[in-house]
């Protein structure tokens, strides 16, 4: 899987949940209430670290959703991993962590 399908996939579940649940659920609890977070983060664990890496950058800094919505999914799966010494050592990776990644 491409860093580009990871982010699609992301996307995806996060439009059904915002269906689902509706926004105030997912601004009130966060993504692991009305997400399957842990199948997200499991999908990331399989592909390379570069790649991951990538994906999540690009989840954080995209702009399809009000009030930052992608950005705190890809906060929740950057918090789930954050024993892959490797996906931090990547630039920008403890930004996103942090909720305090910079758009480039």
């Amino acid at each position: 899987m491409d860093a580009n399908s990871l982010v699609v996939r992301c996307k995806k579940d996060l439009t059904e949940a915002l269906t689902i649940f509706g926004v105030y659920s997912f601004d009130d609890k966060g993504p692991h209430e009305v997400m399957d977070v842990d199948a997200l983060v499991s999908m990331f664990r399989k592909v390379d670290v570069t790649v991951a890496a990538e994906a999540l950058l690009n989840l954080a800094n995209d702009k399809d959703y009000e009030g930052g919505r992608c950005e705190v999914v890809a906060m929740d799966i950057v918090g789930e991993m954050e024993d892959w010494d490797e996906l931090f050592a990547i630039k920008g990776i403890e930004d996103v962590y942090d909720g305090n990644h910079c758009t480039s």
